[in-house]
């Protein structure tokens, strides 16, 4: 059996030197106009193709993805609140291309421990979208009191190569993304709205979602 300091040893591949060798780098406005979540998708997918890998949290947040463009290779983890960066580490190592993460700021303080596992896998393309709009929108705009955490700092403590904290995403942004290897956080601060009319229902169910998705992996 092995020694518990051997196990400890296995179960976190860093030494001591390279744990802090993430780079934290904000890109955000002294006066910024927050985009609303809508708006930042839009941004967004202008740089993703549609058979790209995208896990996206539980609430409005899939449903507002689903009304934008929906495809087989988008999965919406609706009703798993907490586990879409964990089924985007999952779907990573089993396909081996990069996965797209959109989180949520309530759904990530929800299952932290999701950060450290990606962490360990410090090969893997995670592209971890924190979508922060301060509240839990989804079931009446709570406040998730996010802005006392820096998700940027969290991610780099537990591995990632890369935190970043934007109000916009650009060109810039993008290529930055594309030259870091190993997992990235980008942590987004978006406009809180509070709608009387939420965004669509995703028309099928999650056991047909998660058939195609399983249909497209199988390829690889």
């Amino acid at each position: 059996p092995l020694e518990f300091s051997e196990f400890k040893k296995n179960l976190n591949p860093f030494s001591q030197d390279e744990k802090n060798k993430g780079r934290k780098i904000s890109f955000l406005e002294k006066s910024p106009v927050l985009l609303s979540r809508r708006k930042a998708f839009e941004q967004l997918l202008s740089y993703v193709s549609e058979n790209e890998f995208i896990v996206s949290s539980t609430g409005y947040l899939s449903r507002e993805l689903c009304s934008l463009r929906d495809s087989c290779a988008t999965f919406y983890s609706q009703g798993s609140m907490g586990c879409a960066s964990l089924i985007g580490l999952g779907l990573q190592k089993a396909s081996a291309k990069k996965v797209i993460v959109l989180d949520g700021d309530g759904a990530i303080l929800m299952r932290l421990q999701s950060m450290a596992s990606i962490g360990l896998h410090t090969e893997s393309e995670i592209w971890h979208f924190i979508i922060d709009n301060d509240c839990y929108e989804s079931t009446g705009g709570q406040p998730s009191f996010s802005h006392r955490f820096s998700f940027s700092e969290l991610a780099i403590s537990c591995g990632y190569s890369l935190g970043l904290e934007i109000h916009q995403f650009s060109k810039e942004i993008y290529q930055l993304l594309l030259e870091s290897p190993g997992p990235k956080l980008i942590h987004w601060k978006v406009k809180s709205e509070n709608s009387s009319l939420p965004p669509p229902r995703i028309p099928f169910d999650l056991a047909f979602n998660a058939q195609r998705l399983r249909a497209l992996t199988s390829q690889f």
